[in-house]
């Protein structure tokens, strides 16, 4: 139960941290459920730590401590003055039961944008083999995909062939 909290709460900051309040939580179960696919050996509450562990060494840890403070219901030490906690507090209570409920089930209720293997600006994921898609209108974050291997074969042959000499 212990364990359940503790990974309820990361991933709720997670969402915080990558497109802040929101209404809907679609996008978080997005996140979720690509991080859920695509860890690889790890397990969620594994994966979700190091993310939050890679968020908190950050330079945006400094621009936004007080997500780190999010916990229970409280108001975090460092919330920013003019932001209204009673209405940030609604939207943190529909991401924890949000998180709650994809943790008991790992489905995750609407099936979108089942070929994203990824999510992340262009600076940070800067991939050969991905290619952006869209999932979500209004998203705050870009989605990855797979690109066919006949494209990339391509992308890879044009390279080689029409790359200048100075390069």
């Amino acid at each position: 139960m212990v364990a359940e909290t503790a990974l309820i709460l990361l991933l709720s900051r997670t969402c915080v941290a990558e497109i802040s309040f929101q209404k809907d939580t679609t996008e978080c179960e997005l996140m979720w459920s690509i991080n859920d696919r695509m860890r690889g050996k790890r397990s969620l509450y594994e994966h979700t730590l190091l993310f939050n562990a890679y968020w908190r060494s950050s330079k945006q840890r400094a621009q936004r401590p007080w997500i780190q403070e999010l916990d229970g219901d409280e108001k975090p030490e460092h919330w920013p003055r003019y932001l209204p906690w009673k209405l940030h507090l609604k939207f943190w209570k529909k991401y924890k039961a949000a998180a709650a409920r994809f943790i008991k089930t790992r489905k995750w209720r609407k099936k979108i944008c089942p070929k994203a293997i990824d999510y992340g600006g262009p600076r940070e994921y800067p991939r050969q083999d991905a290619t952006r898609i869209y999932c979500l209108q209004g998203a705050r974050q870009w989605y990855w995909a797979r690109k066919e291997k006949e494209k990339l074969q391509q992308e890879t042959w044009a390279a080689r062939t029409f790359t200048p000499a100075y390069r």
